[in-house]
């Protein structure tokens, strides 16, 4: 273990993983029973020392497993008690920026990070970035990037990004491990600090949260919301209703799609009652402005060119309704046009006062 930390220390990488490395290189490898075959048969070793040799490497390979499931959480444990300080310093030094303020700082360089990295620059938000892989900073080095080599569960090392003075901490890493450690330094050096964090699994959300993060985006359900958007729209739901899911859902940490209630096909399908035609749908939602206004009133069309076709009210449907047609909760407004018109037809029910 210890041949394995020094050498990992030594070619630059931080303390976490060169105690991470160590303890993966701790075991004995089959190459070592050749080399001690060799060495009985010279007479290099004795029998005796052969067999005790045995014996260990068999119980240091059977114990590998278990040694490499606990890695991460021992490194991160002799990280976080400052053992090695001195070690940990030589480790981890480098340029780091200064003087950063109200910045963002994005831990992880895959490819959620690259994407948001890309928007903040084409903004002209301030941001850095803090990655382990060196090829991966040494290239995005030479193009500018404002990208450093350093392991974010380090809080000397989120202190040199200017935790202390950042607006806004991204985790986009997939070491749970580390993303909880990175949440509950960042909380502390920075009270005020807004911390958003990827994750893959929803489980971990809460135990993140409770640590300080005050939003956590789980893969697997944003994944599961694309899905089933697209699914919906492909089977004509109104557009409102979607976003509302879409809304709920996230402004719950996602809880709420285990019990989404979605309103019955037959109520949406615009398909079967006005076939062969680009329409979009909306559904006036309770405590709408829209109630018991009319056509006229509205005035769909002047305000976003949009034009409504029908109207839907429980089993019965109004085609091309009149101008004094007053509009119940619970309608379903169709309405045509392009794309650009029908969008703004849905934020102009949304918003209509």
């Amino acid at each position: 273990m210890i041949t394995g930390l020094s050498a990992s220390v030594l070619t630059g990488s931080p303390l976490r993983s060169s105690i991470h490395a160590g303890l993966g290189l701790s075991q004995v490898g089959e190459f070592s029973f050749v080399l001690a075959i060799a060495g009985r048969s010279a007479g290099l070793i004795t029998e005796d020392f052969y067999q005790i040799f045995l014996s260990s490497s068999v119980v240091t390979m059977m114990m590998t497993p278990f040694v490499l499931s606990a890695a991460a959480p021992v490194a991160a444990w002799i990280t976080s008690r400052h053992l090695l300080k001195k070690l940990k310093r030589t480790s981890e030094t480098e340029g780091h920026p200064k003087k950063k303020k109200d910045h963002v700082i994005i831990v992880g360089f895959g490819l959620n990070g690259r994407n948001l990295a890309k928007v903040l620059k084409e903004t002209e938000i301030p941001y850095v970035v803090l990655e382990m892989n060196s090829d991966t900073v040494m290239e995005m080095k030479k193009k500018g990037d404002p990208i450093y080599y350093g392991d974010g569960s380090s809080r000397e090392i989120l202190q040199k990004m200017g935790i202390a003075r950042a607006r806004l901490l991204v985790i986009a890493i997939s070491d749970p491990v580390s993303t909880r450690r990175i949440v509950a330094i960042a909380r502390s050096e920075n009270p005020e600090l807004y911390i958003l964090v990827r994750t893959r699994y929803l489980i971990e959300v809460d135990d993140l949260k409770t640590l300080g993060a005050d939003e956590v985006i789980p893969e697997e359900f944003e994944t599961s919301i694309e899905i089933f958007s697209r699914v919906l729209h492909r089977y004509n739901f109104p557009g409102n209703v979607i976003l509302d899911m879409v809304e709920r859902i996230r402004s719950d940490s996602y809880t709420a799609l285990r019990n989404v209630e979605l309103p019955k096909r037959n109520l949406f399908d615009k398909c079967e009652w006005i076939p062969e035609m680009e329409i979009e749908g909306y559904r006036i939602p309770e405590g709408s402005h829209m109630v018991e206004k009319n056509i006229t009133e509205l005035q769909v069309r002047k305000k976003t060119g949009a034009t409504i076709i029908a109207i839907r009210r429980g089993p019965k449907v109004y085609t091309n309704p009149e101008p004094d047609f007053k509009f119940k909760e619970g309608d379903i407004i169709l309405f045509t046009g392009d794309r650009e018109k029908m969008n703004a037809a849905i934020m102009y029910f949304k918003h209509f006062r």
